[in-house]
């Protein structure tokens, strides 16, 4: 709950600070990531194995003019 709550504050999102957020460790704060991509939620943005950087872009595209 915590890490959807962050993400209306800062709708980019990185695994380290998922990590920091929920106090977990890289592992299992990737594991939480990839479920939120899995389940359209997050979409990663880096297109880099590194450093990866996650959007929340259904709530980025209500602030998008059209």
């Amino acid at each position: 709950m915590i890490v959807l709550e962050s993400l209306y504050l800062h709708p980019l999102i990185t695994v380290n600070r998922v990590a920091e957020l929920t106090q977990m460790t890289f592992p299992p704060a990737n594991d939480l990531v990839a479920r939120f991509v899995e389940n359209g939620i997050l979409h990663e943005i880096t297109g880099q194995a590194r450093n990866r950087v996650f959007r929340y872009s259904d709530y980025i595209k209500l602030f998008a003019e059209e």
